[in-house]
């Protein structure tokens, strides 16, 4: 089983999520280990397989999901190997086979925004958690007061704020912001360079202030036309929080 990988999300420091399209089939897979999370060890920054583009051989996986997760896929790390590198066409050009224009598309109707742009699905619920998104218009990224990384859009008619995971724009302890690369992709998309987003939902959990969890919508990676293979490797081997706070 073989996945291109294009959704790479920081988690706690030491852990990371990944996922892929199947080239065969078109359909998301995210390879995991029940009961464990992945450790950054499997990062191609670290010498492991996984980095955006990556074309990676799971070995044989075993369908462990369930609503909305289904694309969750058991396999063997020891197995798992990088089998080629995409180039920049090749891989946008399985973006944007691969996007859709509308969130309920991606997670299914019972996605529900709220008035403030932000979108969830109910617990055990939707037909999906996985899914590339645009055209996206009017995108823009910003650190708020709580040191996270917000992406404010229009997708269709919704106007969507969602919080960026994406692992690129992160230093090593996946908490700091690096504000070089937020504001390097705000002048790209000011320059009107055309971007894709990976987007998924969270694991249930319930924000302050409320008792009622539930899967809440983030965006997984940003995707620019004119450099689809940004690999996190390629930019964050010397890059830590130490360095980003000293300056």
């Amino acid at each position: 089983m073989e996945i291109v990988v294009t959704h790479l999300t920081r988690m706690q420091g030491g852990y990371f999520c990944v996922a892929g399209v199947d080239p065969s089939s078109g359909r998301h897979i995210r390879p995991v280990i029940p009961g464990q999370r992945l450790k950054v060890a499997l990062l191609a920054a670290n010498g492991g397989p996984f980095d955006i583009g990556n074309v990676v051989e799971l070995g044989k996986g075993r369908a462990v999901g369930k609503a909305p997760e289904i694309e969750d896929m058991e396999f063997d790390m020891g197995k798992a190997r990088v089998v080629r590198t995409l180039n920049d066409q090749d891989l946008w050009a399985l973006l944007k086979t691969c996007s859709v224009s509308q969130l309920e598309v991606v997670f299914g109707p019972e996605v529900q925004c709220t008035p403030k742009g932000k979108a969830k699905v109910p617990c055990n619920m939707g037909q999906g958690s996985l899914g590339i998104v645009g055209p996206v218009s009017h995108l823009h990224l910003h650190v708020d007061q709580y040191q996270k990384i917000r992406a404010l859009f229009k997708l269709g008619t919704n106007e969507i704020d969602g919080s960026l995971t994406d692992i690129r724009f992160f230093c090593d302890d996946h908490i700091t912001p690096i504000a070089e690369f937020v504001e390097k992709a705000n002048t790209k998309l000011q320059e009107g360079v055309e971007v894709l987003l990976s987007v998924g939902l969270s694991r249930p959990f319930a924000p302050l202030g409320t008792d009622e969890e539930a899967h809440w919508f983030q965006v997984n990676n940003v995707h620019f036309s004119n450099r689809p293979v940004w690999q996190h490797r390629s930019t964050h081997r010397r890059i830590s929080a130490h360095d980003v706070k000293a300056h």
